[in-house]
C-alpha cells in the first residue's frame, strides 16, 4: 500500500538502505525481533510520514514529545554526565 510520499513501507526502507532513520541500526520486519521497522509519521490530522524507525527510536522520540528543544536539553544532560 501507498504510505510515504506516495511510495510503500518497503520502499521507503530500501530507499532508507534498510537502516533506521535516527541511529541507523538494520531494521527487521519481523514482529518478534529486535530493531523492528516502524513507520514514522508527524502525529497530525491526517498524520504526515516521515520515515522509518527502529521501536528504540520511535519510541525514543515519542517519549520526548517530538519536542527538538527537549530533544536538545536530553543531548546536553546526557552529555553533561557522560565519563569518558
Amino acid at each position: 500500500s501507498t504510505w510515504l510520499r506516495g511510495i510503500s513501507v518497503l520502499e521507503a526502507i530500501t530507499e532508507q538502505e534498510g537502516k533506521c532513520g535516527i541511529c541507523k541500526a538494520v531494521l527487521n520486519l519481523e514482529n518478534s525481533a529486535s530493531n523492528i521497522a516502524c513507520a514514522d509519521h508527524e502525529h497530525t490530522n491526517p498524520p504526515k510520514p516521515r520515515g522509518v524507525l527502529c521501536a528504540s527510536c520511535n519510541l525514543g522520540i515519542g517519549n520526548l514529545k517530538e519536542n527538538p528543544e527537549i530533544m536538545l536539553a536530553a543531548i546536553a544532560y546526557v552529555r553533561k554526565w557522560k565519563v569518558g
